[in-house]
């Protein structure tokens, strides 16, 4: 009976009681199955907490921590979190904090060969964010979380990721102000040309035509290209004191005056080329300075302290309830933190 349970023992690791591979860890007269085991088993010995291991046979045991993840079998959870669905596929967007190397991009963009339900997986380093692209038919969402887990690269799933804010990326306006500055600021040049070359006293009457041209261009190019620096100048002349703005919205504001002067009063061709290519250049720079802050920017907000869904016991009984509904309820952040306060205490 002893030689039995000896041949047990040394058949489970100490710890976790999982099954010994062919490469074991062995310290003193116990064996483990991983380095990690072992090590526990060492700390525990050195500050003299063996007892941990009277209570139970396995007391390392790693249990299957998917058994919260019911939440994930709702319809409701599912449309929201999905970014998008068609008849047999969808694509969602996970946030994964474990992602710290190349090994983790390596891997997570290779999970179709974990699973033939997955097609596609793409990652986000910078925002540690994976976007998966699966077959709902053959895989579930629920089962998606488990396998990610499984690999150690548990998704963190908040109330923010079911409360999106669709705003996306792309400033739409800055964008058409770039277009109509890029359109004005090529005409000019093109009506700038005989100047560029000296051709211009030539043709006296072309001269006036193509300076009255550029001062029409300049007009918008001006008061609604350049709008917002002169808005921000004028609100920081108002507090009393000057910001980066304020020296750009006079340079823009001297071209423009100095320009309508020399082309009304027909002494130069003025500087429509310079106004143009100045607000130009200054939209780029701003549109740019966008997509950097929006690739390096830490976008997690209060709503990721939030679950999607709790566990509450009543009558004996456990019963899932979804925040999600709770949320959209309220509208607030500030009753839904109350109420999950309560809900804890």
């Amino acid at each position: 009976m002893e030689d039995q349970n000896k041949t047990a023992t040394q058949v489970l690791c100490y710890h976790c009681g999982e099954g010994l591979p062919l490469v074991q860890y062995q310290l003193e007269d116990k064996y483990f199955c991983c380095a990690g085991c072992m090590a526990v088993f060492k700390i525990l010995s050195e500050n003299n907490l063996c007892n941990y291991y009277v209570y139970n046979d396995s007391p390392g045991r790693q249990f299957n921590n998917d058994s919260h993840l019911g939440y994930l079998d709702e319809p409701k959870i599912i449309d929201k979190l999905l970014d998008y669905r068609h008849e047999s596929s969808s694509i969602i967007t996970f946030y994964i904090p474990a992602i710290h190397c190349s090994s983790c991009i390596w891997l997570l963009e290779h999970l179709y060969k974990i699973n033939s339900g997955i097609f596609s997986s793409r990652i986000d380093f910078i925002k540690k964010q994976v976007t998966i692209s699966f077959s709902h038919e053959e895989i579930s969402l629920r089962q998606l979380v488990e396998t990610l887990n499984r690999i150690g690269y548990a998704p963190l799933i908040s109330m923010q990721d079911v409360v999106k804010q669709h705003n996306g990326s792309l400033d739409k306006t800055l964008v058409l102000k770039i277009a109509v500055a890029g359109f004005l600021m090529g005409n000019v040049m093109l009506f700038s040309f005989p100047e560029y070359f000296g051709l211009s006293g030539f043709e006296k009457h072309f001269q006036s035509l193509f300076g009255w041209l550029n001062l029409t261009f300049s007009i918008p190019a001006a008061f609604y290209c350049g709008r917002d620096y002169f808005t921000s100048a004028i609100t920081s002349l108002k507090h009393r004191h000057i910001n980066l703005d304020t020296p750009l919205a006079l340079i823009i504001g001297v071209l423009f005056l100095r320009t309508a002067f020399e082309i009304i009063f027909r002494t130069g061709p003025g500087f429509a080329d310079t106004l143009t290519g100045l607000v130009f250049l200054l939209l780029m720079g701003k549109w740019l300075k966008q997509r950097t802050y929006h690739h390096i920017s830490f976008d997690r907000d209060y709503r990721s302290y939030f679950p999607v869904a709790v566990t509450t016991l009543q009558n004996g009984k456990e019963n899932l309830y979804l925040l999600m509904t709770s949320w959209s309820a309220t509208g607030c952040g500030s009753e839904m933190a109350s109420w999950f306060l309560q809900m804890q205490f």
